[in-house]
């Protein structure tokens, strides 16, 4: 089993062969469109094996593993199956065509199952190392039991269906549609409300305390990142456990059903969850230079280690943003 920097890695490298990021140590792009894809399907089946010994790891570690450690874990796991199935199912028609690709697309929706298969939506707990109300975590927990309750309602009902009459599959649409206005649009917006008032509580301690240490000189201790860390890692497992479940409807209805032939009516409701995850991932970034130096001179080369507070986060790039003596008084005092 590869270590989980390797692991991290060959997925980067994944994500930058298939949008032609060319990265300062690449060589020039030269490769058609199709041996890009042949290249793309390859690292696939790589990832689908270091998948498969990490998914039967979990399982094996159920019943031992801590809760932060299998949110972590489970979390990594299943965003980085849902990012490479989502890529194949937006291009269907022309990413699964051969009998190969339907395979390797099989492959990974049956590791989605099988991570969906070791958590019980019924039995979200709050974050372990953030104080959140019970009272908002209560409200914010219902709203997604009752979502992913209709969702199984809807799954429950195209699993019963043979053939569907034009008069049904339209009543089937509508029912699609009321689902997305009344149930998962509206549990987004609260998702992303809910991520906002505490994400900004737990920067502004986290930044008051990188802040004294610049001050003072004294060590920073762990607990602000940890924190901060464990947020996050908690509503990516959240919002991992309505998108799987998603993305297995999706593939019931696309590609073994076929009910709306090549139309997906399901693209719309996977885009906002992944709208909320890059919303919620676009803040995810944290240099810790401020945690482990005192000063930072402008005038004279450093290194700076930067990375992300969720484990399998990939960033395509992130923007430093260089202040003056004058700027950075200003933000002491406003973080005092």
């Amino acid at each position: 089993m590869l270590s989980d920097d390797a692991f991290q890695k060959l997925l980067f490298d994944l994500f930058c062969t298939w949008h032609d990021v060319q990265r300062h140590y690449d060589p020039p792009l030269t490769h058609t469109e199709e041996e890009k894809m042949f290249k793309v399907k390859n690292m696939i089946c790589k990832l689908l094996g270091e998948i498969d010994v990490r998914v039967k790891r979990l399982t094996a570690n159920l019943e031992t593993s801590e809760q932060q450690e299998f949110v972590e874990e489970w979390t990594m796991l299943t965003w980085n199956v849902l990012c490479i199935t989502s890529r194949l199912q937006n291009s269907l028609s022309t990413n699964v065509r051969s009998p190969e690709d339907r395979m390797i697309f099989a492959k990974l929706n049956e590791a989605l199952v099988e991570l969906v298969n070791q958590n019980s939506w019924k039995e979200v707990k709050p974050p372990t190392a953030v104080d959140v109300p019970p009272e908002m975590f209560g409200a914010y927990t219902e709203h997604l039991v009752t979502t992913m309750r209709r969702l199984h309602d809807l799954y429950r009902a195209l699993k019963n269906i043979q053939h569907l009459s034009q008069e049904e599959t339209e009543n089937f649409l509508r029912w699609l549609n009321e689902y997305a206005e009344q149930h998962l649009y509206p549990f987004i917006e609260l998702f992303k409300t809910f991520c906002n008032e505490h994400c900004v509580r737990l920067w502004k301690d986290l930044r008051a305390a990188q802040i004294r240490r610049m001050l003072d000189l004294q060590p920073m201790q762990d607990e602000h990142v940890t924190r901060l860390a464990c947020f996050y890692s908690h509503m990516m497992y959240t919002l991992a456990i309505l998108s799987a479940r998603l993305q297995g409807f999706r593939y019931e209805l696309t590609v073994n059903k076929k009910v709306f032939g090549l139309l997906d009516p399901v693209k719309p409701l996977s885009d906002a969850v992944f709208s909320a995850l890059e919303l919620l991932m676009s803040d995810c970034i944290l240099s810790a230079e401020p945690s482990t130096n005192p000063i930072l001179v402008t005038n004279n080369l450093f290194s700076i280690n930067c990375g992300a507070l969720a484990r399998g986060v990939v960033f395509k790039q992130f923007d430093i943003q260089i202040v003056t003596e004058e700027v950075a008084e200003h933000i002491q005092v406003y973080n005092f």
